[in-house]
């Protein structure tokens, strides 16, 4: 966890003064005696959090090892920002992820608006929202997210860390209720007919990376070859420039270093088809291309609800990079 070891070097947690460089390969990777100076704190640090996510994985349905996985692929459980404050929180939300949040969850909008603007501008959905308070709200929702706070205990706020927590966990369910609708859309039938409950939740980790004019494409392809709509097979109908997000999938869904007991068994890695010719034609959303993080992005539909979470038992994180 390069990352990770990185951040707790720079902020006085681990001493590698024995390294070269003191540990850094540059201001935010360590390189690899740094790693090895911080292995013994790496794994503390990253449990501290678990007790949070599962609490929030039982309130909001959202399996726990989904959280923390995407939370080790995003940030490595370091809650401030890497480079500036366009990616914050354990998530590493974004202001495209937010609008998605607040469109796609009209519980979590409901709660959320009030706090920024009076109630009364509230009744409005976020979509009829002026353009001034659309802003307003995600602006201020980043802000409460972004827990980097060079003031405080180890550089950042414990508080907005786990703020962060409850409200990747509404972007999720966000991205699933957006999943349900483009399935709808697409095929006319509810996602719970046509999916299994593994791979919805693979779907929406795609919708939350890559956007939802990848998986749209891709479903749409999907469904008129008269194919399943699962993930192998609409995964391997992704659009080259959206491939990379099944590997993001593959990492939190089927990672090296623990196992999600509420995903199936894991699948080869998809292989590319020939594009089909689609009659259904689907808006492409522009996404950032993914770097080291990744993007959310933005359709409602009640999620499907897990029958169990998965414990948080201290897995071995230390073989990601």
């Amino acid at each position: 966890m390069y990352y990770l070891a990185a951040a707790l070097i720079q902020n006085g947690l681990v001493d590698a003064r024995n390294c070269d460089q003191n540990g850094l390969a540059d201001n935010n990777i360590a390189n690899e005696c740094g790693v090895n100076a911080a292995e013994p704190i790496i794994r503390e640090w990253q449990n501290q959090f678990d007790q949070e996510i599962l609490a929030v994985a039982r309130i909001d349905h959202v399996p726990g090892t989904l959280i923390k996985n995407t939370f080790i692929r995003e940030s490595q459980l370091w809650p401030g920002t890497y480079y500036d404050d366009q990616e914050v929180g354990l998530s590493q939300l974004t202001e495209h992820g937010v609008d998605t949040l607040l469109l796609w969850n009209p519980d979590f909008y409901a709660s959320f608006c009030p706090l920024v603007v009076d109630e009364s501008n509230c009744f409005a959905g976020y979509a009829l929202q002026s353009e001034y308070i659309q802003s307003l709200l995600r602006g201020t929702l980043l802000q409460r997210v972004n827990a980097t706070c060079p003031a405080c205990e180890n550089g950042f706020n414990m508080d907005k860390a786990n703020y962060s927590i409850h409200v990747f966990s509404e972007t999720i369910k966000a991205n699933c209720s957006q999943v349900n609708q483009l399935i709808e859309n697409i095929t006319g039938d509810t996602a719970r007919h046509l999916s299994k409950y593994s791979d919805l939740w693979r779907f929406t980790l795609l919708n939350y990376n890559a956007g939802a004019g990848c998986l749209g494409n891709a479903i749409s392809r999907t469904w008129d070859a008269n194919d399943p709509i699962d993930w192998q097979h609409v995964a391997s109908n992704l659009d080259p420039a959206c491939q990379n997000a099944a590997d993001y999938v593959y990492d939190i869904s089927m990672g090296d270093t623990i196992e999600i007991s509420t995903f199936s068994t894991p699948l080869p890695t998809p292989t590319a088809t020939p594009f089909r010719s689609s009659t259904t034609t689907i808006t492409s959303i522009p996404t950032k291309t993914p770097t080291r993080t990744i993007t959310p992005t933005m359709t409602p539909t009640i999620p499907p609800t897990p029958t169990s979470t998965t414990d948080l038992t201290t897995p071995d994180l230390t073989s990601l990079p």
